[in-house]
């Protein structure tokens, strides 16, 4: 597992660092202060062999028109600017897993022209060449990871397509899944990873956690058209998985995400949406039982739930768990430096009993 995190110019974020992860670690903080960039940042670090997914993650964004949008690629780059090298450090107590990634723009040409420059010494003024730089039409990764060396990158072939290229000397060894409001809407994704169980007879687990949602639930399946339905005891025909509402389907997305892809590393972004207080008491509970039996998954989301804290806190404490904790609430000082809070267990017993605001 991974216990800390360099940032440096990546989107909205000029120098962070991070230390201390845990198991389950929280990211609260204002809008725009940065909590989606570091799910981003370590999404991309996740395999930084695939350069396609810090494209993915614009999408995520519904930043999705590369052609059109003269500034697709410097999002990336803190103030828009792409002299602003990226540099994100992911690593863990093993150097072996530890992750450097320097991200550069890709342009679409370079002009060499002659600038005049005078030369003092002979009174007289030459020539010398510099680069115009052109359209950013992509970018290029430089990775170190354990005692390796890769390079990869993505870049814009035409007006529809895009072409990315990963060093074919190295495999990537580590899982990992992006929960977002896009990806939640993903039809596909979840029709996947149910796919998934059910091949691997896990079904009737995935029911035994569904039930603390609606008790009434004894089947689900996937019609033909790979659209979700549930065997609900309350209905004379199943009914589709939507017919529960956004909140139960964040919630089966979420729980056959963990089960699905025994992912080491496991990102949720806006973890509340829709999700009623009761069933994110449900969630973590199921989170909780699913850590149990993966020992290695870690996961890091974001909130704006006092009420998703307060439930993940007690879940975890009548289990006796509260030390896999960490909640990390991301503010600017007097400066405008962007600063980071760690509440470890205790000191979420100690805010949460107080009533105070950590969010």
């Amino acid at each position: 597992m991974f216990n800390k995190l360099s940032i440096k110019n990546f989107r909205g974020i000029e120098k962070l660092d991070i230390e201390n992860f845990n198991r389950i670690n929280i990211f609260v903080g204002e809008n725009g202060i940065g909590k989606t960039s570091i799910l981003d940042a370590i999404y991309v670090s996740i395999n930084p062999n695939n350069a396609l997914l810090s494209f993915k993650t614009n999408l995520f964004r519904r930043i999705d028109d590369a052609v059109n949008n003269p500034n697709f690629w410097r999002t990336f780059f803190y103030k828009f600017s792409e002299k602003n090298k990226i540099s994100i450090s992911l690593s863990n107590k093993s150097k072996d897993n530890k992750r450097k990634i320097e991200i550069k723009p890709v342009y679409s040409a370079q002009k060499l022209t002659l600038q005049p420059q005078e030369n003092k010494q002979n009174d007289f003024f030459s020539t010398s060449p510099t680069i115009e730089e052109e359209t950013i039409l992509g970018l290029n990764y430089e990775c170190t990871i354990g005692d390796k060396k890769i390079t990869s990158d993505i870049t814009q072939k035409d007006s529809n397509s895009f072409q990315s290229k990963a060093d074919e000397n190295y495999q990537e060894n580590l899982n990992g899944s992006y929960l977002n409001n896009h990806t939640f809407l993903d039809n596909d994704n979840i029709a996947s990873k149910l796919s998934n169980l059910i091949d691997r007879k896990r079904k009737n687990e995935l029911l035994d956690l569904l039930k603390k949602f609606k008790l009434s639930i004894s089947d689900i399946v996937l019609d033909k058209n790979r659209k979700i339905k549930i065997d609900d005891n309350g209905f004379s025909e199943l009914v589709y998985a939507h017919t529960y509402g956004d909140g139960f389907v964040r919630a089966l997305h979420i729980i056959c995400n963990f089960m699905a892809n025994d992912s080491d590393v496991v990102l949720i972004d806006e973890l509340e949406n829709g999700l009623h207080v009761f069933s994110q008491k449900y969630v973590w509970e199921s989170v909780l039982n699913l850590l149990e039996t993966q020992n290695n998954t870690q996961l890091f989301a974001t909130t704006h739930s006092i009420e998703m804290i307060k439930n993940l806190y007690e879940v975890f404490k009548e289990n006796n768990k509260e030390n896999l904790l960490s909640v990390y609430r991301m503010q600017k000082d007097e400066n405008n430096v962007l600063k980071v809070i760690h509440y470890n267990s205790e000191d979420l017993q100690y805010v949460i009993e107080q009533d105070q605001e950590i969010r």
